[in-house]
C-alpha cells in the first residue's frame, strides 16, 4: 500500500545540491534531468520504489545509488520509469536519498550532473506511548449496592479515552477501537479525549494506523470497574431529593416530634430549636409542640451561608424540597410550595400557605447548588426553582400565593386564606426575596441561559407587587410614625 503526498519541492532540493556536489565537473554543462519518486511522494512503507525519469537524448543507460559516489548501485536500460529497492534501514528514522545519472553506450557517465531525490521509509505503525481509559460521568446511587438513579446505570460506563501516539515517519496517526460499538472501525484523531461508553470491566482493544496504512496489531484494553457516587443531601441536594425515597411531610414532621419528646426537653412559645434528626429550624409553639415555621427556617439558612456552612446549607435545601408540594395551576404548569402544617395562632387549621415564606425559601435554593456539580443536578435545581416561582403566578383561590385586587399589580399574601387582611412586610420582604432569586438567576444564567428565563420572570413578578404596594401603601400609614402590620390590624 502506497499512498502518496506529491512535494516536488524536495526533488528539486536534491538535484541542486547534487549541481553542488558535481559543479566542478559539470560547470557550463547542460542541466540535470529531473527524478521522481513514487509520483512526488515524501515517504513510503514499500523499498521497492518507482523512478520517474527525464532522460536526455544521449543516455543510453540509468545508473540509481544511494551512495553519491556510485559504489554500489543498479544500472539499466534508459525508459520513463525504472524500480529500485532501498537498502536495509531504521524505519521512520531513516530518510533515504536516491541519486541518478546517465551512462552512454560504453556505461561512460554523460557530463551532466547526477540528480536526487529523497524519500522517507516507514514500515512501522505509530507507537502507542499512552493510553488511559477512566470513568467520565459518574454513576449515582441512592445506597452504595442500590441500582443506578437519575438515567445513570451500573451497565453502561461513559468514559474518556485519551491517547497518545508516537509517529516519526508518515504522520498523521489515529488510532481505531473494537468492541466499543458507537466507535468500532471509525479511525480517531488522538488529539483530543474522546468519548467511550461500554459495559464495566469488558474487554475491547485499540490498534494505531499511519496516513501510508501501517497498522498495528490489536492490543488489548479492559474497561474500568464502576464508580458509585452515593447521593447525599450534603453534596447534590436536587438529585438526592429527585431519585431517593423521601418521607413524607407529615411523616417526617411526626418523626422529628417524637425525636423532640423522647429528649424531654422543654421549650418556650415560639422558640426556634434544632432537632438531631433534622437539618432544618424548628418553633415551638406552646400547646402544640413543634412546627416548621418557613420564614425563621430560611432566616436560619441564611445564617449557615454566611458561615459558608455548606453542606448543613444543602442538606437542609432537601430537607425543604422534600417537604414541598407540588399542584398544577389552572393554567397547566406545575408550581411548588411549603404549607405550614401548624393551626395559626387565630386558629386557622393546617395546612396553609404564605407568601413570605415562599419567597424566602425560592431565594434559598440556587446558593446550594455546588460548584461544578453535574448537568444533571443543575438541570434538577433549575426546574425546582422554576415551579417555586411559578406560585408566585397563582391565584390564592387555586393554591397559590398572589391576589389580584382589581388594581394594578398583584399582592403577595402572607397568609394566603386572609387575602383582606393583607400583611404589609410580609408583602414587600417578599418582593426582597424576588429580587435576590433573580440576581442569582442572572449569575447562574452566565453558564446556563436556560436561567435567564427565570430571572426575567422574578423581575416581572417584583414589579407587579410593586405596582400594588404603590397604590396600597398609604392605606398602612396612620401618621405620626405609626404603620398598620395589616391593612384591617392596628399600629
Amino acid at each position: 500500500m502506497r499512498p502518496v503526498r506529491p512535494r516536488r519541492s524536495a526533488a528539486r532540493a536534491f538535484a541542486a545540491a547534487a549541481a553542488l556536489t558535481f559543479g566542478g565537473a559539470a560547470a557550463g554543462l547542460a542541466s540535470a534531468q529531473p527524478v521522481t519518486i513514487d509520483g512526488g511522494a515524501t515517504v513510503t512503507n514499500d523499498p521497492q520504489l518507482l523512478l520517474t525519469l527525464e532522460s536526455p537524448p544521449e543516455a543510453t543507460f540509468v545508473q540509481v545509488s544511494e551512495d553519491p559516489s556510485f559504489v554500489s548501485s543498479e544500472i539499466s536500460p534508459v525508459a520513463a520509469s525504472t524500480t529500485f529497492r532501498l537498502g536495509a534501514g531504521a524505519p521512520e528514522e531513516r530518510s533515504h536519498t536516491v541519486w541518478v545519472r546517465y551512462l552512454d553506450a560504453a556505461r561512460a557517465p554523460l557530463p551532466r550532473p547526477a540528480v536526487a531525490a529523497g524519500i522517507t521509509l516507514d514500515t512501522l505503525p505509530p507507537r502507542f506511548e499512552g493510553v488511559t481509559l477512566r470513568q467520565r460521568e459518574p454513576i449515582f446511587a441512592c445506597t452504595e449496592n442500590g441500582p443506578g438513579v437519575g438515567g445513570t446505570s451500573r451497565s453502561q460506563l461513559v468514559m474518556e479515552l485519551r491517547v497518545r501516539l508516537g509517529e516519526a515517519g508518515a504522520g498523521g496517526p489515529r488510532f481505531e477501537l473494537a468492541g466499543v460499538p458507537a466507535a468500532a472501525g471509525a479511525l480517531q484523531d488522538p488529539s483530543g479525549p474522546l468519548r467511550v461508553q461500554a459495559p464495566p470491566e469488558r474487554p475491547i482493544a485499540i490498534r494505531s494506523r499511519d496516513a501510508i496504512g501501517n497498522v498495528s496489531p490489536w492490543t488489548a484494553l479492559t474497561t474500568p470497574r464502576a464508580e458509585v457516587t452515593r447521593l447525599a443531601a450534603a453534596t447534590l441536594p436536587f438529585a438526592y431529593v429527585s431519585d431517593c425515597p423521601q418521607p413524607g411531610r407529615f411523616a417526617w414532621t411526626a418523626r422529628v416530634r417524637r425525636a423532640w419528646e423522647q429528649r424531654g426537653h422543654g421549650a418556650r412559645h415560639r422558640q426556634i430549636l434544632r432537632v438531631p434528626v433534622s437539618r432544618l429550624a424548628w418553633t415551638f409553639y406552646a400547646g402544640q409542640g413543634l412546627g416548621l415555621n418557613w420564614v425563621h427556617a430560611a432566616t436560619e439558612l441564611k445564617v449557615r451561608l454566611k458561615r459558608r456552612r455548606m453542606g448543613d446549607y444543602r442538606a437542609a435545601v432537601a430537607e425543604i424540597v422534600a417537604m414541598s408540594t407540588v399542584a398544577r395551576s389552572p393554567s397547566g404548569r406545575l408550581f411548588r410550595l411549603n404549607e405550614n402544617l401548624f393551626p395559626t395562632p387565630e386558629g386557622h387549621p393546617a395546612p396553609w400557605r404564605d407568601g413570605m415564606g415562599s419567597a424566602l425559601l425560592l431565594a434559598s435554593l440556587a446558593p446550594a447548588i455546588q460548584p461544578g456539580a453535574p448537568r444533571a443536578e443543575r438541570d434538577l435545581a433549575r426546574g425546582v426553582a422554576g415551579q417555586y416561582l411559578e406560585t408566585f403566578s397563582v391565584d390564592s383561590d387555586n393554591g397559590g400565593v398572589t391576589w389580584q385586587d382589581g388594581g394594578p399589580g398583584q399582592w403577595i399574601l402572607e397568609y394566603a386564606f386572609r387575602r383582606d387582611d393583607r400583611v404589609l412586610n410580609g408583602s414587600m420582604q417578599a418582593l426582597v426575596s424576588l429580587d435576590r432569586f433573580a440576581r442569582q438567576a442572572d449569575r447562574l444564567a452566565l453558564r446556563d441561559g436556560a436561567w435567564r428565563a427565570l430571572a426575567d420572570q422574578a423581575r416581572r413578578d417584583v414589579v407587579e407587587g410593586g405596582r400594588s404596594l404603590d397604590r396600597w401603601l398609604s392605606a398602612y400609614d396612620l401618621g405620626g410614625g405609626a404603620t398598620r402590620y395589616s391593612l384591617l390590624g392596628g399600629a
